[in-house]
């Protein structure tokens, strides 16, 4: 009797499953066609982040597949956007230089970083017996950037410098960057050199070209130099001092590896700032009207943003970074007094026109 009261309870707890298992079956394939399939290109810098299964599993949730693919902040401009959904260059006059080119929407700016000097212990302390550096509350500063850049330009060795036993290379001094006809990070360079020298910010073509041949000397006594920003931290990591004493490089790369686990960062690695430093925001171009939809919930979603911050990114929300800072006890500035703006796009454009005519 038993047997004949259980069997129909069980028969229809099986079909209730069955029914559940295919309405759960059905709703997902349901959430998957729904998704925005969404392709944009980034910088390097960024790659990471979009690829990260957090990020790819949060986006999904709010209704988008999105594959990003890499490229320099300044290359984007030259290739053909037809049927990508958005673009996310690093830095305003590559965002410029893209919407000048596109005709596309303003940009929003997610997350940025700083421009900084990923270096070593033992280089940091020669920069600092020679006047260039200090360090202040654990942090190493380049508060002398004229002097920094004129001995670059005077092609001054490292032998030269005083207290270079640590560090004895019979070579010229200097930093090494990306290819300023492609990325933003040289750009940066440049834009930061320029004001060095000029004593304010460039503020005409006719500035730009007259300081075009100082500008220049920094980046064609490196030789061959990488599109994207990758290219050199990737020396700076795997290959270490001898290739690689002084990489100019996002702030946010080295946060990001110093987070990573395992990290490749050694004891001796170390960030240098320079005074004055430039920010770099990330700026999402959308492209259709997806991507629009993608660009605001980059902006405002907390966890999107939390992630970005793991990537070593600062965002709107200042405590979040700190609480990471702590977490990882990496000495970094909380915040910045000199800090000066990249020359607008046309004069920008201007500068980086005349030193690549000079690779010739």
């Amino acid at each position: 009797m038993q047997r004949r009261v259980l069997a129909p309870v069980m028969a229809g707890l099986l079909l209730l499953g069955v029914a559940l298992a295919i309405g759960f079956s059905f709703s997902e394939q349901q959430q998957l066609r729904q998704q925005q399939a969404l392709v944009g290109y980034t910088g390097s810098e960024n790659i990471d982040y979009f690829r990260d299964p957090r990020t790819q599993e949060r986006l999904a949730q709010l209704g988008f597949s999105v594959e990003a693919r890499k490229a320099g902040s300044r290359e984007i401009a030259s290739l053909d956007l037809t049927g990508i959904d958005f673009v996310m260059p690093s830095g305003v006059p590559a965002a410029e230089k893209i919407r000048s080119l596109h005709n596309s929407p303003s940009p929003s700016q997610p997350f940025y970083s700083v421009m900084a000097l990923a270096s070593w212990k033992p280089i940091a302390e020669i920069l600092v017996s020679n006047g260039f550096a200090e360090r202040r509350d654990g942090v190493y500063w380049v508060h002398r950037m004229d002097r920094l850049l004129d001995a670059i330009e005077n092609k001054t060795r490292w032998n030269e410098l005083r207290d270079s036993q640590a560090y004895p290379a019979n070579k010229p001094l200097l930093i090494n960057s990306t290819d300023l006809r492609h990325s933003n990070s040289a750009a940066m360079y440049a834009a930061l050199a320029s004001q060095v020298w000029n004593g304010d910010l460039l503020q005409s073509s006719q500035q730009a070209e007259q300081l075009a041949p100082r500008v220049a000397s920094l980046f064609l006594g490196q030789g061959y130099t990488e599109h994207s920003s990758s290219g050199p931290f990737e020396d700076y990591l795997v290959m270490g001092i001898g290739k690689a004493p002084l990489v100019m490089v996002y702030e946010s790369q080295f946060l990001a590896e110093a987070a990573a686990e395992p990290s490749r960062l050694r004891a001796e690695m170390v960030l240098l700032y320079p005074q004055p430093t430039l920010f770099t925001e990330r700026q999402f171009i959308p492209l259709s009207e997806g991507a629009k939809a993608l660009a605001e919930a980059m902006l405002t979603d907390e966890q999107l943003q939390e992630i970005a911050v793991q990537y070593g990114f600062r965002t709107r929300n200042p405590a979040s970074f700190e609480a990471f800072v702590q977490a990882n006890q990496l000495p970094v500035p909380s915040h910045f007094v000199d800090v000066i703006n990249a020359p607008t796009f046309e004069v920008m454009e201007a500068l980086i026109k005349a030193v690549a005519d000079r690779y010739q």
